[in-house]
């Protein structure tokens, strides 16, 4: 790694520090070159803004935290039996709640989730580089493997249809993250273990998503008459 790239992983790494701690508005970029024991001048030079530098920061904690913990399995690495007996739905459902509840990406997706609320105007050209940037990322990638799952899984299912299925897979998982406080308290209230990264726990949420997606999917003809 070279001197610049150094400098700019160093900063990369206490904006990330310090965001997740204060949130946007509250960090100024000279806390930043402190932290990072960089020159004040430095972040201008690789960040032409502090909504920049804030994009990019979000952009290299998730990249790392998705090399860590990879969604899996790919439409590379899994067979066609695995699509169709529901073995790569288990899998993406596992791999994705472990990546959502692993602490770092909940610090990532916190800080994330706070500034894309977030409406000042200053903001807003980085509320839409978030968003096009997961959404490009990871959105998309997830929900074309889910559909090809769904679809392997039951061919009689419309297109349309699965990718609403796909939609609703990821939608679970996700609520244990907007929900996480909520579901901890709970669990506390209950006198359950409620640390949500144990891996019985994962097991377990894994299980009760895969159920509820699986019998959709391979019911979907007696579920689609059902009239509400």
């Amino acid at each position: 790694m070279t001197s610049a790239q150094t400098t700019r992983t160093a900063i990369l790494k206490a904006a990330h520090k310090l965001f997740i701690e204060r949130g946007f508005e509250a960090v100024s970029v000279r806390d930043i070159a402190q932290l990072a024991k960089a020159n004040l001048g430095a972040i201008p030079y690789y960040f032409e803004t502090k909504s920049e530098l804030f994009v990019e920061t979000v952009k290299y904690a998730s990249e790392i935290e998705n090399k860590k913990l990879p969604i899996t399995p790919t439409k590379d690495t899994s067979t066609a039996k695995d699509f169709s007996n529901g073995t790569a739905l288990y899998n993406v459902i596992e791999s994705f709640l472990q990546n959502l509840l692993h602490d770092d990406s909940q610090s990532i997706c916190c800080v994330m989730f706070r500034e894309i609320h977030n409406q000042h105007p200053e903001t807003k050209k980085m509320r839409s580089d978030l968003i096009s940037y997961f959404y490009e990322k990871y959105t998309l990638p997830l929900s074309d493997l889910l559909t090809s799952i769904v679809l392997a899984m039951n061919s009689e299912v419309p297109q349309s249809d699965a990718e609403e299925l796909a939609e609703s897979v990821v939608a679970q998982c996700i609520y244990f993250v907007t929900h996480k406080a909520f579901i901890e308290h709970d669990l506390k209230v209950k006198k359950l273990p409620h640390d949500m990264k144990n891996k019985n726990f994962i097991t377990s949420k894994t299980k009760h998503i895969y159920r509820i997606s699986s019998m959709a999917i391979f019911e979907y003809e007696k579920m689609r008459e059902i009239e509400l």
